[in-house]
C-alpha cells in the first residue's frame, strides 16, 4: 500500500535506532533524543546549520564516556542522519564547520514530531494551543510564516495521527487561507487513509479560493 512521509520518517528513525543499539549499545530513546536535540538547535538558529562544536557537545552529552569508535555523534554522521557543511558565521563571516540535516524537510519533520509528543487526542491538540503549550504559536501570523516548513509537516501529521486538518485549528482567516495552500502541498505526502469528510470539505474550500490550479 501507499506509505506516507510520516511512515517513512518513523521507519528511518527506527532503523537507525535499531542499528545503533546493535553497533554501539545506544538505547533507542537516546538516538531519538539526539535527533530532536539537533532539530531544535537548527530551529533556534532560524533554520540555518548549527556550529559543529555545539552540535557535537549536545549529542555527546546524551551518551558520554565513549571513545571515538563508539561516539554517538560519529555514528549519526556516518549513517547519514546529518551532514557537515562549511558555513559562514553571521557575525564574523569566517568559514567554519556546521551541521544540518540532509534535507530541510527532515528538520521540519523532527521539530513537528517533537511538538506532538505526548499529545494523544483532539482535546490534547486544543490544549497544546493554549499559552505555554507546544502549539501556542500557531495562531500568530509572524510565527506561522516563520515556521511555514513546520506547518507543512503538521499538515501531514495532524490528519494522519489525529484526523484533524491544520486549517481546523486556525481561527485567523488569513492564516487559514495559507493553511489551505499547505493542505494541497501535503497531498502527495499523505496516506490516503487520512482523508475524511472534513478533508473533502477543506479541498472544496481551497478550490473556491482558486488554490488548486496545480492539481
Amino acid at each position: 500500500g501507499t506509505v506516507s512521509f510520516d511512515d517513512l520518517m518513523k521507519r528511518r528513525v527506527k532503523k537507525l535506532a535499531d542499528k545503533l543499539l546493535h553497533d554501539i549499545d545506544c538505547p533507542r530513546e537516546i538516538t531519538e533524543s539526539a535527533i530532536i536535540s539537533l532539530a531544535k538547535a537548527i530551529s533556534d538558529n532560524k533554520g540555518d546549520p548549527v556550529d559543529k562544536d555545539l552540535a557535537y557537545r549536545q549529542v555527546e552529552a546524551l551518551l558520554p564516556g565513549r571513545g571515538v569508535s563508539q561516539s554517538l555523534y560519529y555514528h549519526l554522521h556516518s549513517n547519514g542522519m546529518f551532514v557537515e557543511v562549511v558555513s559562514r558565521g553571521a557575525r564574523t563571516g569566517q568559514p567554519h564547520l556546521a551541521v544540518r540535516f540532509p534535507y530541510e524537510r527532515f528538520s521540519d519533520y523532527f521539530i513537528a514530531d517533537h511538538m506532538l509528543k505526548g499529545l494523544a487526542s483532539r482535546k490534547d491538540i486544543k490544549t497544546a494551543q493554549e499559552v505555554g503549550g507546544p502549539l501556542d504559536w500557531i495562531g500568530d501570523r509572524n510565527q506561522f510564516w516563520a515556521r511555514r516548513g513546520i506547518c507543512g509537516a503538521l499538515s501531514v501529521m495532524l490528519p494522519e495521527r489525529y484526523g484533524i486538518e491544520l486549517s481546523e485549528i486556525i481561527s485567523d482567516s488569513e492564516l487559514r487561507d495559507d493553511a489551505l495552500g499547505l493542505f494541497l502541498e501535503s497531498l502527495p505526502w499523505r496516506n490516503p487513509s487520512s482523508f475524511t469528510k472534513k478533508s473533502n470539505a477543506v479541498l472544496r474550500q481551497s478550490q473556491k479560493l482558486g488554490l488548486d490550479s496545480f492539481l
